[in-house]
């Protein structure tokens, strides 16, 4: 069948991506949901190609990759119960923003800082820093097309925060050789990314990747609010 909604297309860092409109009945509805609209899933996949680092691409692969473990649940859970992108697809909106967000940056910090950005590690992070949110809220209500949330007991009792370190390093040790500083570093973002302590974070932010990687975090946590 012929797609006759109308195709946008977005520019981001990995290229023009297209964007179809909802429809029900067609062969060629693309297969990730955001917000609205249907993104085609090459998105999602071209970010995680984007990772250089051979330990840190293999692990968002098993993660969240085409067959990834944790993929079918990411792509249609909530990013928060009501603060920002609360609704189906809203965890996949918010980490591809914070992708966006450090990919538009980091060039223009590494021209003019003493150190460089990690971009692999970031963008890593960027993937993973709320997966833990698949297991943090659970479906309560839809209300005309209005979907509501609410907190699982482990969301309660253990929160995403610890969550996705937790998942995060448990895969990294089925993974061959994989750097020990590496596996420290991204755990520390995961675990700091709130930036405070009264926000949420487990630890401050102590590396600038962990700082960088918070700015943009809340950066697209507080447009969503509207602030």
């Amino acid at each position: 069948m012929e797609n006759k909604h109308p195709k946008v297309y977005i520019h981001t860092k990995i290229g023009k991506i297209a964007v179809y409109h909802h429809f029900a009945n067609s062969d060629k509805t693309p297969i990730i949901f955001l917000h609205g609209v249907y993104f085609d899933h090459h998105l999602w996949d071209a970010v995680i190609e984007s990772i250089k680092d051979p330990h840190l691409s293999d692990l968002c692969l098993k993660m969240v990759g085409k067959n990834g473990k944790h993929r079918a649940e990411y792509i249609k859970a909530p990013a928060a119960k009501g603060m920002h992108h609360a609704y189906p697809g809203g965890l996949l909106e918010h980490s591809l923003e914070v992708f966006d967000y450090c990919m538009s940056d980091i060039d223009l910090i590494n021209r003019h800082s003493y150190a460089s950005l990690n971009a692999d590690l970031l963008i890593s992070a960027a993937l993973l820093h709320d997966i833990g949110k698949i297991q943090e809220y659970v479906v309560t209500d839809v209300i005309d097309d209005k979907t509501y949330y609410a907190f699982t007991e482990t969301g309660k009792m253990i929160g995403h925060l610890c969550l996705s370190a937790m998942w995060v390093y448990s895969e990294i040790e089925k993974i061959q050789g994989f750097p020990h500083d590496l596996q420290e570093h991204l755990s520390h973002i995961l675990l700091s990314h709130h930036g405070r302590v009264e926000w949420g974070a487990a630890i401050l932010p102590k590396t600038k990747e962990a700082e960088f990687f918070h700015m943009a975090d809340h950066r697209s946590a507080t447009i969503a609010k509207g602030y």
